[in-house]
């Protein structure tokens, strides 16, 4: 009988979809790009949240490896079901954005170009290469959903960066204190099977309403630099930041914690080199002592990376008597996954193991259950894509820092400090390849994309007016 259920369930999903393209096609026109932008931007940022408030409070369980739920009975199978009409209607809100705005009249294409085509290259070069010549070939189509996602922003690039942000900014904010509130009972709070607790007395890491504190704590570390780029109202400011900051210490996520300091580094460099340039007249000039504030943060979080990546084991251990602080010598156990991975890619130097590497079958057989990634993106793309799959990952990265740079006047060197924790973020993570939409890694780059996109086109048009 729940057989019968979930299949007509999916057929009656299938159709839905179908009619909701057609009717959204011709419907988006009306809707205009602005509300599609914000739309899409609540459904990203808001799907995941009401998904975790479902399956903490009602007793369900959700593994963030796999991105299912368990337990709890029906509170699993609904939160299950929440996820895929979510996922669902986000794609076919996306598809109908592509259809209607790459054709006729209300197709506007001002800038960002360049880094649409930097991401696809990407795309191509790792997830469809790697399909068909990795060692493993195999077709995910969850990792499509992303470029589908994106693609359909750039269509929407035609709408202000302030308005945006204000929606961005009210996403974060709902999941932060969302969180926060989850916190009256502390098992639909805290994670107890995170590793790297650093606060003595707590015995878990605060998720709150994301699958895992390694994403409510870079969640917390954007709404601070937004904050400081578009400020709110008074009270509200407050209220806010104060939530902000707290769950960036409870989450415990320490390259977060690193992120944090490392974009207020660029942020006082970009400052206190700038402030003398603010004119027209010395526009280029601002360029290039960017590009020099953005390049000596790169090499600062390339020699700090690979002074502990390469540290004696031994002494750090010894110096430190807290496990938690002990581990940052293998960050957190990465570096045994990063052996097994750079292991698999030697035997396949140019197109690696294939999109699967690290699913589920993967990490059965190397009885790495709690493993999903390499969480290295340079790393799992050589895993995976090889040596093609970084090259397309290094021309997508560099594109990201060409338009921080270019874009650095106009949001006054925010842009910076977003692109410099993404990169920061791709030394323990993978940031770039998610297999969900509904997921706060994916809105991270769907906001750091989305932000360098309409800065460049604000940016554009201020020019021109002048």
């Amino acid at each position: 009988m729940v057989e019968t259920i979930l299949i007509f369930s999916s057929f009656v999903l299938a159709a839905g979809s179908i009619l909701s393209f057609f009717s959204l096609q011709r419907g988006v026109g009306y809707l205009g790009r602005t509300r599609l932008a914000y739309l899409l931007v609540w459904m990203i940022g808001l799907g995941g949240t009401f998904l975790f408030a479902v399956i903490r409070i009602g007793g369900g369980e959700y593994d963030p490896v796999i991105g299912e739920t368990g337990g709890g009975g029906f509170i699993a199978i609904g939160a299950i079901w929440f996820k895929r009409i979510v996922t669902a209607l986000s794609l076919v809100t996306a598809v109908g954005v592509i259809a209607h705005f790459s054709t006729g009249k209300d197709r506007v294409l001002k800038t960002g170009t360049g880094l649409i085509s930097a991401y696809f290259i990407f795309i191509i070069a790792s997830f469809v290469l790697s399909s068909l010549f990795g060692t493993v070939p195999a077709f995910v189509p969850q990792l499509f959903y992303g470029p589908i996602m994106l693609l359909a922003l750039f269509m929407l690039n035609d709408i202000p960066l302030k308005g945006f942000v204000y929606h961005v900014k009210l996403v974060i904010g709902v999941v932060l204190v969302g969180s926060l509130l989850l916190c009256v009972k502390l098992d639909w709070a805290f994670s107890y099977t995170a590793q790297g607790i650093l606060i003595p007395g707590l015995s878990g890491r605060l998720a709150g309403l994301t699958a895992h504190p390694n994403q409510l704590g870079p969640l917390a570390v954007i709404y601070l630099l937004l904050e400081w780029y578009q400020p709110s109202r008074a009270g509200i400011r407050i209220f806010f930041l104060g939530a902000a900051l707290l769950t960036l210490l409870l989450a415990q996520s320490k390259t977060a914690w690193i992120a944090a300091i490392v974009a207020v580094g660029v942020l006082a460099a970009y400052y206190l080199i700038s402030s003398r340039f603010l004119s027209e007249k010395g526009s280029s000039e601002m360029r290039f002592r960017a590009a020099l504030i953005l390049s000596v943060a790169g090499v600062f979080s390339v020699i700090a990376f690979a002074g502990v990546l390469f540290s004696d084991e031994l002494l750090i251990r010894s110096s430190f008597r807290y496990s938690a602080l002990a581990s940052l010598s293998t960050f957190t156990g990465r570096t045994e996954i990063w052996e097994i991975t750079l292991q698999l890619w030697e035997r396949n130097p140019w197109f690696g193991y294939g999109p699967t590497l690290w699913g589920q079958e993967f990490r059965a057989k190397f009885l790495m259950l709690y493993v999903g990634q390499a969480h290295n993106q340079v790393i799992q793309t050589l895993g995976d894509s090889g040596l093609v799959g970084l090259a397309g990952l290094l021309i997508y990265l560099g594109t990201l820092v060409v338009y921080a740079i270019r874009t650095a006047s106009y949001t006054r060197g925010i842009s910076l400090a977003l692109v410099s924790f993404l990169l920061l973020r791709c030394g323990t993570e993978t940031p770039i390849r998610t297999l969900a939409v509904i997921d706060a890694t994916f809105f991270m780059h769907f906001m750091i994309f989305g932000f360098l996109l309409f800065a460049a086109n604000d940016s554009l048009s201020d020019s021109r007016r002048r």
